[in-house]
């Protein structure tokens, strides 16, 4: 195989991968704010916002997207001494 083909071949694989690699990180971007959504790290995400070392929160779920507005359903916070608790 000439030196000139082959070069050209190794070209067109790594633009391949380039182009399966964008595509791929593409996806996860468009699906994140769903996959955190539905998971266990919408609670920890809630936590790291409210940034409070005493208070504990959790959720029942979440709707999170690119175009939709922010809604949490079921939030509820726990004062870490269990002293304080609210549910809204």
């Amino acid at each position: 195989m000439p030196k000139q083909s082959q070069g050209s071949a190794n070209q067109r694989r790594t633009s391949k991968r380039v182009r399966w690699l964008l595509s791929g990180l593409a996806l996860i971007v468009v699906l994140f704010p769903g996959i955190i959504a539905r998971t266990g790290m919408r609670d920890r995400l809630i936590n790291s916002i409210i940034g409070a070392p005493n208070l504990h929160a959790s959720s029942k779920g979440a709707a999170l997207g690119w175009l939709s507005p922010l809604s949490v359903d079921g939030l509820r916070m726990d004062g870490k001494q269990k002293r304080f608790r609210k549910t809204f």
